[in-house]
């Protein structure tokens, strides 16, 4: 499993707590003035296949990628 840094790994956690993803409004009042960070700490765990982003609506939805489900598709693409 790879290593994270602390803010992805927070991330990472907030999202598995929420099985049908966090919309992005959430996520900003969830991190406050923090959430200027997450920029990189959402590609790091896009790079690793541990969140997918997709649209609901008008909204931006992060979703958790369970590790089980991440390994599966380690080294594909």
């Amino acid at each position: 499993m790879p290593t994270f840094s602390a803010i992805a790994d927070e991330l990472l956690r907030t999202l598995l707590a929420y099985e049908d993803g966090v919309p992005d409004e959430q996520i900003r009042v969830i991190f406050g003035a923090r959430y200027e960070q997450l920029a990189t700490a959402i590609n790091e765990l896009l790079g690793a296949n541990r969140i997918q982003l997709f649209t609901q609506g008008n909204a931006l939805v992060y979703k958790a990628i369970k590790e089980e489900t991440a390994l599966k598709f380690e080294g594909l693409g």
